[in-house]
């Protein structure tokens, strides 16, 4: 079976504005004003010159009618509030709910929707040591190899400021 890429930008991390590039201790010493106001209320949060979690699930909304439309499963691989916002799609969450949900990194999450229920199973790649694992029997080869092989082409680390 063949596997088919494609890269929307859709899928690109939060944009962090001005903040890119910055730890979250450089962006709380910098801007400790902004800093305050995104922990106080993460959802409504816009970051100077750049997006908020209601930004980027506007910009989500094609890919979700996209991923409706599919027949075949699917793979993305995406940042971590990327991933929260579909996730919370998926799971039918509140939109309060998007900025704290749990998307741990380097992890396969497999949604399974079915007729009332949608079935969720979790395979970590690498172990707390950061070595990978070997989860080839559980997500199958083609499965592991498209994982990794994706996660070693991603555009690199994603920018200290949190999502």
């Amino acid at each position: 079976r063949r596997v088919h890429g494609v890269c929307w930008k859709a899928l690109e991390e939060i944009d962090v504005g001005i903040c890119d590039g910055m730890t979250p201790q450089e962006f709380e010493a910098a801007f400790p004003l902004e800093y305050e106001a995104r922990v106080k209320d993460k959802l409504n949060y816009r970051y100077p010159r750049g997006e908020g979690y209601h930004d980027l699930i506007k910009r989500l909304e094609p890919v979700i009618i996209e991923l409706e439309r599919v027949t075949m499963p699917v793979l993305i691989v995406c940042h971590q509030a990327v991933g929260r916002c579909l996730y919370a799609y998926m799971q039918d969450l509140p939109v309060e709910e998007v900025p704290f949900t749990s998307i741990p990194l380097h992890t396969v999450i497999k949604i399974q929707q079915q007729a009332y229920v949608t079935k969720e199973t979790r395979f970590p790649l690498l172990d707390e040591d950061g070595r990978t694992l070997d989860t080839v029997g559980s997500l199958g080869s083609a499965g592991v190899e498209t994982a990794m092989r994706a996660r070693s082409h991603s555009t690199g680390a994603p920018s200290g400021a949190p999502a």
